[in-house]
């Protein structure tokens, strides 16, 4: 599989190479990369989201059980475990969609090789008669 960020920073590099391989009418590296920075802000919003839950975990250490904050930050950690789990399934939704879409793509061949089918092939040399 090739590396995405070799995608990310060496589109137009990428995708010469793929055209050896592929059609252009299948070849989605823009949709590949959108993928990725959606799948890497879900990321970041997962984590931050992460980070505030267990903010109120110590919060909730501080303070005094059973008392009128204890119950709110209660509810407040509750609403954001939701908001974490959402997330989380978002995250795993990108990540397979973003995944499908790398799978299907070739290697990139190097930069000699001719592009085509064995109709393009060149004969370099030839050993013996020929059938």
């Amino acid at each position: 599989m090739i590396d995405i960020k070799k995608i990310v920073e060496e589109t137009d590099v990428v995708k010469q190479g793929l055209l050896k391989r592929m059609d252009e009418d299948k070849l989605d590296l823009n949709g590949i990369i959108a993928l990725y920075k959606k799948r890497k802000q879900i990321q970041t919003q997962y984590d931050n989201k992460r980070g505030e839950q267990n903010g109120f975990n110590e919060q909730m250490s501080k303070v005094e059980k059973g008392s009128d904050e204890f119950k709110k930050l209660i509810a407040d950690l509750k609403a954001k475990s939701e908001e974490v789990k959402a997330l989380e399934v978002e995250l795993k939704n990108a990540e397979a969609e973003l995944k499908a879409k790398m799978e299907v793509l070739p290697n990139i061949p190097e930069e000699d090789v001719v592009a085509g089918g064995k109709e393009n092939n060149e004969v370099i040399k030839m050993v013996g008669e020929k059938p």
